[in-house]
């Protein structure tokens, strides 16, 4: 599955690292990082980012904080992180850590003896290396959707070692955008295909997380406008609009 950002969390070398808000929604998946180098941050992310704040460039007082949270909620960022210590940002204000809460957005405080490009360097490695088993992940299951697959021990070999759990029924549950058309007869093509875009990726970041709540969850599958998920048969608690 994606990386989440309780996996940041556990990931060797970044144990200074303190969850100080939002532990209820540590399953959010982790799409990149983005260290906030502006005051503020709406227009430079996409959502699904974990959200890096330094107060190096900017000062970075309790309001531009609550600023940053709002922004962020808006944009459905994945989580954030706020650098202390003596040089610029001192603490994280209580009205902070309970407004990091309330919009349920993982708050952690990343202290400035742990240097920032260790940490980058080691999320955006396990990013990449997910990443790349997303991918081959994606691909068995296209496989076993079409029915093109080479042969059925092979892709049982491919899964094992790609870490997809097979081996319990599943339900296959399609959903697909709609008003696609609409959208492009009535706004600039431009516009149309920015509104798109933010679409797919909303859904997308929303179905994610769903599947993170899932013990060894099979990874969502996106086929143009199809967004295909695989939810364990002994759960139907997606179907009935409880989970």
């Amino acid at each position: 599955m994606n990386l989440t950002v309780g996996d940041i969390l556990a990931l060797p070398g970044l144990e200074a690292l303190r969850l100080r808000a939002g532990q209820r929604h540590c399953h959010r998946p982790v799409r990149w990082y983005y260290v906030a180098e502006n005051e503020g941050i709406a227009d430079w992310i996409m959502g699904g980012e974990l959200v890096f704040v330094t107060g190096i460039n900017h000062a970075r007082d309790e309001a531009n904080l609550l600023r940053l949270l709002q922004e962020g909620h808006q944009s459905d960022i994945a989580g954030m992180v706020i650098l202390t210590g003596e040089a610029f940002i001192h603490a994280i204000h209580d009205s902070v850590v309970a407004l990091a809460d309330l919009l349920g957005i993982p708050l952690i405080e990343q202290p400035y003896m742990l240097k920032m490009v260790i940490v980058t360097q080691l999320v955006g490695t396990v990013l990449v290396q997910r990443d790349s088993l997303l991918r081959s992940q994606r691909e068995i299951l296209t496989q076993l959707l079409t029915g093109d697959y080479p042969s059925i021990e092979l892709t049982r070999q491919r899964a094992s070692h790609l870490q997809l759990t097979l081996n319990r029924p599943h339900r296959v549950i399609t959903l697909r955008l709609s008003g696609i058309p609409a959208l492009f007869d009535n706004h600039p093509p431009d516009s149309a295909e920015s509104q798109l875009q933010a679409a797919r990726q909303t859904l997308q970041q929303a179905l994610e997380e769903r599947l993170a709540t899932q013990p060894a969850s099979l990874p969502l599958v996106t086929l143009s406008e199809l967004f295909i998920l695989f939810w364990p048969e002994e759960d139907a608690a997606f179907l009935d609009g409880k989970a």
